[in-house]
């Protein structure tokens, strides 16, 4: 065999595992999308403790590409399905999501809806600059009481 001929095969194979990791990496995107599609319609009809199960089981399975997919998806123009992202993110309650919904709820080229959904995530994770400032200023002293913490809720 020749030198020419073994390079060939290389090239061959290296190309074939190129393209079968993009077809898996695609099946995974796929698979997340329609994971997020099915919370979404489910949003409406199941328990609190469903969601969050459903919730764990496709963070366990998709890891933080998930709540940033879940964050990515409040740009969305349907009203409904901005609301039921607002309450996944919620019952999530990743703090990996943080930085890209503060930047979102302050973003003023981004619509108000969209800012006000990441505002309302942020205020039910307990992760609004108020809330965060407050906790912050009362800190309790050796031996004093732990002050409660603010819980918002959003009621539709």
């Amino acid at each position: 065999m020749e030198k020419g001929s073994v390079l060939v095969c290389q090239q061959t194979s290296t190309t074939q595992l190129d393209h079968s990791g993009h077809i898996v990496e695609l099946e995974s995107y796929r698979q997340l999308h329609r994971t997020i599609t099915e919370l979404i319609q489910l949003s409406s009809c199941i328990t609190t403790s469903e969601m969050q199960h459903r919730l764990q089981h496709a963070t366990a399975q998709f890891g933080d590409r998930f709540t940033h997919q879940l964050v990515h998806a409040l740009h969305s123009k349907d009203q409904q399905e901005r609301q039921a992202l607002t309450w996944l993110l919620t019952l999530l309650n990743d703090r990996v999501a943080l930085p890209a919904l503060q930047q979102m709820s302050q973003n003023e080229q981004l619509p108000r809806s969209t800012r006000l959904s990441a505002s309302l995530v942020l205020a039910g994770m307990s992760a609004t600059a108020e809330i965060t400032d407050s906790s912050r200023r009362e800190q309790p002293a050796a031996g004093q009481e732990i002050p409660q913490r603010t819980r918002l809720y959003a009621i539709s």
